[in-house]
């Protein structure tokens, strides 16, 4: 959906593989889905789960010290067919860890985030508080 969220230390378990998100970021807000100290697995096939597809173009997802296990697809992120969407989404990760991060062969459009750049995703500044 369209909402800013902040996912702490959750677990998302996959059962059967497609997609964990599909937000539809509005144009011009910052924040979209933040995940932080999340664990993602599941009990489907190794590299069947993404983490995410845009459901509008505008999509936002920022996963920082996530857990991913092997049933995450190695490019991580789906452009759902929208290759407009490159330009538009912000995918992006930060110091995660498990068979499923692998950071190499995630598409060009998802962003590995520096210390500095991560340290935006605050609670504290995605609620404005």
């Amino acid at each position: 959906g369209w909402s800013t969220a902040v996912f702490n230390r959750c677990h998302i378990h996959s059962k059967s593989g497609g997609y964990v998100t599909a937000p539809s970021t509005d144009q011009g807000q910052k924040y979209g889905y933040v995940f932080e100290s999340c664990s993602f697995s599941g009990n489907c096939p190794p590299r069947t789960t993404m983490l995410s597809r845009p459901w509008r173009i505008y999509a936002k997802v920022v996963l920082l010290h996530c857990d991913l296990s092997e049933q995450v697809s190695e490019i991580g992120f789906h452009d759902w067919n929208k290759p407009e969407s490159h330009e538009t989404c912000y995918y992006a990760e930060y110091a995660c860890t498990g068979k499923g991060y692998v950071p190499e062969k995630r598409p060009d459009y998802v962003h590995q985030l520096t210390e500095r750049e991560a340290g935006e995703y605050t609670r504290e500044k995605v609620f404005g508080r």
